[in-house]
């Protein structure tokens, strides 16, 4: 196999593998993906193949190291080395100038070696998921990064030199140590995708409100208490993620986020909701679980698009009769509330696939259930419902029927006609 190589080898390049560098680092490579027995799919050992490799993928094949000969892969312009187990990089690998996309996610870097500053095409940087506790100065020249992902590493601070990033669209720094932003990074007026879920931010600085071309903003699991007036400047903005803070309130500004389709608030302190909630009338998904709501207000009877609504693990004890007119919803959630009963005409959701109730004081179901005809899941866990209404039997498309902690009995013919695995707990007569 090795003569092979180095016969091609000197085909191509018409010159004695022995007084070659760039031979040897072949056979090194081909020797060590013999070793790691990586098919020739991924390394052709096809001499000519080799050299023009443009694309290599080496992904999830628990590598623990890299051979120098990788840096004579000159052609490549993609190398993906997601999912191993790499500790550090060959210098070798600045040697790969044509590169514009590395991938190297779910490793266990520590550092990064210093020929990186070589790779000065690179459009797309992947460091996600490593051991890094800081970016050295010689990423400084990759100005031109358009995709920048550091998240899940051991950041406590952002380097100085990002705020040169000026050509990045999507920046992930998502469950670091970060305990403050820089103002530098309101430079970043390209940004798209701007990802800070799951760090140690307090407060979110005013600058994020010039970073008007955002769609995407992830606030995700921090320790932030209140956020910035700014954020009303993100006109773009289409999905917000605020879930998993100390909020006690949203800020009225919200309402300037009319193009906003998702809004994550759960897992918050939240005791209500701004009246401009109604001005964001192109939501379809909207999460308020895990709050301490007692009640919805008016203004959010003009949400009208939402084919999503979780309102699980607040304080409700009555749900207002406009949220039968939601005539696009398929998801309702309201378990772990304090409801005593349902809307009459809940039946008007005629697109409503899942409904969860569980753990409520529900005595009864209205009548208009029986006209949910797409339902597929009903949780009744958990309440006061004496039996199980006969129009149940009419939901033709049901599929999961939970009545744990209930007194209700399933009849045999419609378990029966559910699937036997999807009725959870039911009693059977």
């Amino acid at each position: 196999m090795i003569g092979r190589i180095i016969n091609g080898l000197r085909r191509i390049t018409g010159r004695d593998a022995a007084d070659d560098g760039d031979q040897e680092g072949f056979v090194e490579l081909i020797k060590w993906a013999e070793e790691n027995n990586i098919g020739e799919d991924r390394i052709p050992r096809d001499a000519e193949e080799l050299a023009g490799l443009t694309r290599l993928d080496l992904s999830f094949r628990r590598l623990q190291s890299l051979p120098d000969g990788i840096g004579e892969l000159s052609q490549l312009t993609e190398l993906d080395l997601r999912g191993n187990e790499l500790a550090q990089l060959p210098e070798s690998i600045g040697n790969l100038t044509l590169l514009k996309r590395i991938d190297l996610k779910w490793n266990k870097l520590e550092a990064l070696p210093n020929s990186l500053k070589n790779l000065t095409r690179l459009s797309k940087l992947e460091f996600g998921y490593n051991k890094l506790t800081r970016l050295p100065e010689t990423l400084a020249g990759f100005t031109q990064i358009t995709e920048l992902d550091i998240g899940d590493n051991r950041l406590v601070r952002v380097p100085h030199y990002l705020g040169n990033f000026t050509n990045l669209t999507r920046l992930n720094l998502a469950r670091n140590q970060l305990e403050d932003l820089p103002e530098f990074l309101g430079k970043l007026t390209r940004l798209t995708h701007l990802n800070l879920a799951s760090n140690q931010l307090k407060h979110v600085p005013d600058f994020i409100g010039s970073l008007a071309n955002l769609t995407e903003l992830e606030l995700y699991g921090n320790q932030l208490g209140s956020l910035p007036d700014s954020l009303s400047n993100l006109h773009q903005l289409h999905r917000l993620d605020i879930g998993g803070n100390l909020l006690t309130n949203i800020p009225e500004s919200i309402g300037a986020l009319k193009n906003l389709d998702v809004l994550d608030a759960h897992n918050n302190r939240l005791t209500g909701l701004p009246e401009s909630i109604g001005n964001l009338q192109h939501l379809s998904r909207l999460s308020l679980a895990h709050n301490k709501l007692t009640r919805l207000p008016e203004q959010t009877s003009s949400l009208l698009r939402l084919s999503t609504l979780d309102l699980s693990h607040n304080n409700l004890m009555s749900l207002p009769d406009f949220i039968c007119n939601f005539s696009r919803l398929n998801n309702l959630h309201l378990a772990h509330n304090e409801l005593t009963m349902l809307p009459t005409h809940i039946g008007y959701l005629s697109e409503l696939e899942i409904l969860d109730v569980g753990s409520n004081d529900l005595g009864s179901l209205p009548d208009s259930v029986a006209n949910l005809g797409k339902l597929t899941t009903l949780n009744l866990s958990g309440n006061q419902i004496p039996f199980l209404p006969k129009f149940i039997a009419n939901l033709t498309h049901l599929c999961v029927l939970d009545v744990r902690n209930t007194r209700m009995k399933v009849p045999l013919a419609l378990a029966n006609r559910i699937e036997s695995n999807a009725v959870m707990a039911g009693y059977f007569k």
